[in-house]
């Protein structure tokens, strides 16, 4: 692990993605945030509660468009049956799950990077606009605060 990736840890990554999560989930938006297993699963649900807008899945190449950002196929619901993906919806990936399958190929991506966490996470610092496309970040944040 490099350094940027290393001084990177324990600054509220996962907080600030399931406070996006939420914030999209009171604006109506379906939110999918996919983890690096089961165990993750548990500990992010228990983090922000109940939330039928938010759903949980393990992150896999097969059930994510990685081009696109979006879920493919149906997805698992805790009891067991399946249910078609929500046509508009947001895909959040934590930070974690990238880490532990794709490590090395962050790694190279950021051999180079200067660290700047003042970021909330939520603006694309080269066209200065929402990653969400038409949200106004306004709105967004005035739900987070």
């Amino acid at each position: 692990m490099n350094n940027t990736m290393k001084k990177l840890r324990q600054t509220g990554r996962t907080t600030r993605m399931l406070e996006s999560a939420i914030a999209l989930s009171r604006m109506g938006k379906v939110v999918y945030v996919l983890c690096a297993d089961c165990q993750q699963i548990r500990h992010l649900k228990g983090m922000i509660g109940n939330d039928n807008n938010i759903r949980f899945d393990v992150f896999d190449l097969t059930n994510v468009d990685m081009r696109t950002m979006k879920m493919r196929g149906s997805y698992p619901c805790d009891i067991g049956r399946r249910r078609a993906i929500h046509d508009d919806h947001i895909v959040l990936i934590d930070h974690y799950a990238l880490e532990k399958f794709y490590g090395l190929i962050l790694d190279t991506l950021h051999a180079f990077d200067q660290v700047d966490t003042g970021s909330n996470g939520l603006i694309d610092h080269n066209t200065k606009k929402s990653i969400f496309g038409g949200i106004d970040l306004g709105d967004l944040n005035d739900l987070l605060n």
